[in-house]
């Protein structure tokens, strides 16, 4: 808290300043987080709007380092060589290329002002195989089906809801991803304009059953939600105390308790 104390800020959208001015923050963002893990080999893993404060006179406050990771060239090309995943090794690879590449143009640059000739640039750049050291960064993907059961891509073409819901991934997947839906929903219901009947029946409906943890009644909702029809609505509500099940449907249906 010390820090942000310290600096009068200012939030992304709240700036109001002249059109150089905004030039000015921008490129001096993109400097900051690109430059970062091409330049210094530091990689700032939450770069969101709320953690760059622009300042008086141009300046930009850059906080909340929690998540920053150093990444040297030797972390990465031992990525790059390893047994990771392809995804592992492609991102390693696609750093380390536009490392290379960073410094082949800074290279290029520098013996142009010698005035060398595009020709001799291109041939100082490029190894004995005619590849720029970019070029040699970048892994071959591995085919999908080649690749271990674990970190194969989920299948989509299921024939079927259950098919669906019986494959291992998903199904490992579906608590921590129906807690994730569940959990804006309850903010949504508290500031809902609606009686409380129609608020906690929507809990009931909704966030009770994604947020249980429990496999069975999460698919049981989904299923429900696919297969859904007005027909069976009546049926699937639940009764609300001191109501008859017509009137709980008339009150959802209205909004007024």
């Amino acid at each position: 808290m010390t820090v942000l104390e310290e600096l009068e800020q200012k939030f992304g959208n709240d700036v109001v300043a002249p059109q150089e001015t905004r030039d000015r923050l921008g490129e001096i963002l993109v400097r900051f987080y690109i430059n970062g893990p091409l330049r210094h080999r530091l990689l700032n893993g939450d770069p969101h709007p709320g953690n760059a404060l622009f300042l008086p006179e141009g300046r930009v406050g850059f906080v909340d380092f929690g998540f920053f990771k150093r990444m040297s060239d030797a972390e990465l090309k031992g990525v790059l060589k390893g047994k990771g995943t392809d995804a592992e090794r492609t991102f390693a690879g696609a750093t380390l290329a536009v490392r290379a590449s960073v410094e082949d143009v800074e290279r290029a640059f520098a013996l142009a002002r010698k005035k060398r000739k595009r020709g001799d640039i291109l041939a100082s750049l490029a190894g004995k195989d005619g590849l720029f050291a970019s070029e040699r960064y970048i892994p071959k993907a591995v085919p999908d089906a080649k690749q271990p059961e674990d970190d194969r891509m989920p299948r989509w073409d299921f024939e079927t809801v259950d098919a669906l819901l019986n494959d291992p991934k998903l199904s490992a997947a579906l608590p921590e991803s129906a807690a994730k839906v569940a959990e804006p929903f309850k903010d949504t219901i508290k500031t809902l304009e609606a009686s409380q009947a129609v608020k906690d029946q929507l809990r009931r409906a909704v966030v009770t059953p994604l947020s249980s943890g429990d496999l069975k009644q999460i698919r049981g909702w989904i299923t429900a939600v696919i297969g859904y029809s007005e027909a069976n609505l009546g049926r699937r509500m639940q009764p609300l105390p001191r109501t008859t099940p017509r009137e709980d449907l008339n009150d959802l249906r209205t909004g007024v308790h």
